[in-house]
């Protein structure tokens, strides 16, 4: 099942994060069978997660923001200071 899932990250299908959080679902769910002695162990804590896929994020620069706001200098000092936090 999850070398589907990660054959549909590689075909660009899925997202890994996807996969990671139906992988983390599956723990919780065994984890609790295990609880309960329905199991002896968990068999999915054996299986690796994927990598996550770097995203490049597009970030509004100090010079940037002055540039395209229309008030005072003043309010674009304030935005930045509650923006900056």
């Amino acid at each position: 099942m999850i070398a589907d899932l990660a054959e549909g990250v590689e075909a660009g299908e899925i997202a890994a994060k996807t996969v990671n959080n139906a992988l983390v679902t599956l723990v919780v769910c065994l984890n609790d069978a295990v609880e309960d002695g329905l199991l002896v162990a968990n068999p999915a804590l054996r299986v690796q997660r994927l990598p996550p896929a770097h995203i490049e994020r597009e970030y509004l620069r100090v010079g940037e923001g002055c540039e395209c706001l229309h008030g005072s200098v003043l309010e674009a000092h304030q935005l930045w200071a509650v923006i900056s936090r």
